[in-house]
C-alpha cells in the first residue's frame, strides 16, 4: 500500500529535501536545533558572524590602493558616484569635457548609476570631498574609505542577507520541521559566508552583492508557488533588476526563460490560458526595462550611448588570466591573433564565442523546458549554476571575477551536493588568486581556503553519501560516483596546492638564483599565473562535460521514449 504523502512533501521534489543529516547539519543541530527559538537565535548568530567577517575584510587594502594614476575598482565606483550626482543624466553614458569615459567611465547598466546617484547624494552630506567634481580622483581619507565600505555593507545587508535566507526557505520544504529549518541554516550560512563574494565585495571592492541578491530572490520567487502568477512575475521584475545592475546577469537570462518557458507551456490545460501566462511575464519584463531606462529613452540616441557602454566589443576575447577555455587554450592557439578584429571592424570572436557558447547551453535550457512537471528550486539554481559555468567557460570578454556567477548557485545547493561545492569554491578562489594577492589580500584568502579545505575533508572522510547523485547514476552506480566526488575534492586540492608551491619557488628562488631561468621567466613572467589558469580551467570543463553529457542523455532518452510511443499510437 502507498500511503498519502503530507502537503509538503508532495510540494517538494527528491531533490528538494534531502533524508538525513551531514556533517555540518549535524553541528548546527546541536547546537541551534532544540526549538524554534534556539534556531531563530541560530540565523542570528550566522548573520552577525558574516557582518564581522565583513569588517574584518573591510579593515585590508582593496583594488588600486595607493596606485595612481587610475587607482582600481574602489575609484571606479567612487567615481560613478561624484558623476551621477554632479553631472545631468544625459552625460553619464558620454563624453563630454566633465566626463572622460578614458577614466572608469560608467560601463555598467542603469540601476548601478541610480545606486551610485543614492551613495553620492549621501556622500555630498557627509563626505563632500568624496564626491567632489573633478577635484576628488584617487581620493583615499579615512572617512572616504569608510563610507565606501560601508556602502557596500549596507547593499549586502538589505539585498543580499535576505534573498540567501528567502532561497534557503523555498529550496528546503520537507515533512519533518527540525530537518527543514536544519538544512535552511546550513544553505544560508553557506551564501553568506563563502569567501570568493566576501573577498570580492569587501575587499578588492564591487558591489555584486546586489545583483546576487536579486537573482537569487527571482528564483525563490519564481519557485515558491508554481500556480503563482503573481510571484512569477514579481521573480520576472527582479531578474529584470539583475540585469539592469549588472549586465554579467545575463548569464542565467536563458536558465530563467528556459524554466518559465517550460512551465507555462506545462502548467495550463488550454492555449489560451499559454499566452495569458507568457503575456503576463512578458508585460512583467518590458515594464521593468521601460522604467528603469525610461530617463534614456528621449532622445533615442541615449540609450545608443548607454549600450555601447554596457556592451563593448573591442575589449578582446577575454582579460587578464582568465581560467576559462579561451584563456588556457591561448598557450597553444593564440586566439586573440586568430580571432582579431578585423579591417572591415567586424569582430570574429563575438561570433565563435556566440557560437560555441549556445552549443554548450542547449542541453541544460532544453532538459529545464522538457522536464518543468518535476522542477524544484533545485532545478532552476541547478541550470542557472549550469548556464554561468558555460558563459564563464566560453563566452566573450570574460572577466576572472565572472567565476562569481556559477558559484552563486551552486552555493545554494550546499546542503544537496557539500563536497563537490566546496571543491567548487576552493577552486574558484585559486582562480582569483592573482588578483587577491595585487590587491594585499594573500593573507586573508590563505585562511579562508584552509577553512574551506577543512570543511571538506569533513565530508570527504566522512561515510554518508555525499550528493544525489543525479548527475552521475547514468555513468556508474552510487558507490563508484561517491568514491569519484571525494578523489575528485583530493585531486583539485592538490592541484591548488601544487599550483602556489610551482607559484611560490618561482618567486623564492629560481628567478633570482639562476641566470638562464630568471631570463626564461623574464620572457615568460605569467608561468605562475597560467598554473592556476589551466588548474581552474581543467576543473571547470570536466564538471562541465559530466553535466552536459548527463542532460544530453536525459534529452536524448526523453526523444526516443516520444517516438516509442507515436509508433505504439
Amino acid at each position: 500500500k502507498t500511503r498519502a504523502m503530507a502537503p509538503t512533501e508532495a510540494s517538494a521534489g527528491p531533490a528538494d529535501s534531502v533524508s538525513k543529516m551531514n556533517v555540518l547539519e549535524e553541528g548546527y543541530d546541536a547546537l541551534f536545533g532544540h526549538s524554534e527559538t534556539t534556531h531563530s537565535l541560530g540565523l542570528l548568530v550566522i548573520t552577525c558572524l558574516a557582518i564581522v567577517i565583513r569588517q574584518g575584510i573591510a579593515a585590508n587594502p582593496y583594488s588600486g590602493m595607493n596606485e595612481p594614476p587610475m587607482f582600481g575598482d574602489f575609484e571606479a565606483q567612487r567615481h560613478w558616484m561624484e558623476i551621477t550626482i554632479n553631472l545631468p543624466i544625459q552625460d553619464w553614458y558620454r563624453q563630454t569635457a566633465d566626463n572622460d569615459l578614458q577614466y572608469w567611465g560608467l560601463d555598467y547598466p542603469p540601476l548601478t548609476a541610480y545606486v551610485s546617484y543614492l551613495f553620492g547624494k549621501i556622500a555630498e552630506v557627509f563626505v563632500p570631498d568624496l564626491v567632489a567634481l573633478g577635484e576628488s580622483r584617487g581620493h583615499e581619507s579615512p572617512e572616504g574609505k569608510l563610507f565606501m565600505r560601508l556602502s557596500v555593507q549596507i547593499c549586502d545587508i538589505l539585498i543580499f542577507f535576505p534573498a540567501a535566507l528567502l532561497v534557503a526557505c523555498v529550496s528546503h520544504r520537507c515533512s519533518e520541521r527540525k530537518l527543514e529549518r536544519t538544512k535552511r541554516a546550513v544553505t544560508y550560512m553557506f551564501l553568506l559566508l563563502n569567501p570568493a563574494f566576501t573577498l570580492i565585495d569587501h575587499g578588492h571592492f564591487q558591489y555584486n552583492c546586489v545583483a546576487h541578491g536579486l537573482s537569487l530572490a527571482a528564483a525563490a520567487m519564481i519557485c515558491a508557488r508554481s500556480s503563482s502568477y503573481l510571484l512569477e512575475g514579481l521573480g520576472s521584475c527582479l531578474f529584470c533588476l539583475a540585469l539592469l545592475f549588472k549586465q554579467m546577469s545575463l548569464y542565467y537570462a536563458l536558465a530563467f526563460f528556459s524554466f518559465l518557458l517550460g512551465r507555462s507551456l506545462t502548467f495550463e490545460p488550454t492555449y489560451f490560458r499559454k499566452l495569458l501566462r507568457l503575456a503576463c511575464l512578458g508585460f512583467s519584463v518590458i515594464s521593468t526595462f521601460a522604467i528603469v531606462l525610461s530617463p534614456f529613452l528621449s532622445p533615442i540616441e541615449q540609450l545608443g550611448h548607454v549600450v555601447h557602454r554596457v556592451f563593448p566589443v573591442k575589449r578582446g576575447i577575454f582579460e587578464d588570466k582568465v581560467a576559462n577555455f579561451w584563456c588556457a587554450t591561448n598557450l597553444v592557439i593564440k586566439w586573440k591573433e586568430i580571432l582579431s578584429e578585423k579591417s572591415d571592424g567586424s569582430q570574429p570572436a563575438v561570433k565563435v564565442c556566440a557560437v560555441l557558447t549556445l552549443i554548450g547551453l542547449l542541453p541544460f535550457v532544453i532538459r529545464a523546458a522538457l522536464f518543468t512537471r518535476k522542477q524544484q528550486t533545485t532545478d532552476l539554481l541547478m541550470t542557472m549554476g549550469q548556464c554561468g559555468l558555460v558563459f564563464f567557460l566560453f563566452s566573450f570578454q570574460v572577466h576572472e571575477k565572472s567565476i562569481l556567477l556559477p558559484l552563486l548557485p551552486f552555493s545554494a545547493l550546499f546542503v544537496q551536493a557539500p563536497l563537490l561545492v566546496t571543491t567548487g569554491s576552493i577552486v574558484a578562489n585559486a582562480t582569483m588568486f592573482y588578483l587577491l594577492r595585487k590587491d594585499g589580500l594573500t593573507i586573508i584568502y590563505v585562511v579562508f581556503q584552509l577553512s574551506l579545505t577543512f570543511i571538506g575533508m569533513l565530508y570527504a572522510v566522512s561515510s554518508e553519501f555525499l550528493v544525489d547523485c543525479q548527475a552521475l547514476s547514468w555513468l556508474c552506480s552510487r558507490n563508484l560516483a561517491d568514491i569519484a566526488i571525494r578523489t575528485w575534492f583530493m585531486i583539485s586540492v592538490g592541484g591548488v596546492i601544487l599550483a602556489h608551491v610551482v607559484d611560490g619557488a618561482i618567486d623564492m628562488f629560481f628567478r633570482s638564483r639562476d641566470v638562464q631561468l630568471h631570463l626564461l621567466f623574464k620572457k615568460y613572467p605569467d608561468i605562475g599565473a597560467y598554473m592556476f589558469v589551466l588548474i581552474g580551467a581543467g576543473f571547470l570543463m570536466v564538471v562541465w562535460s559530466v553535466m552536459y553529457l548527463h542532460s544530453l542523455v536525459v534529452c536524448v532518452k526523453w526523444l526516443s521514449s516520444r517516438k516509442t510511443k507515436q509508433k505504439t499510437a
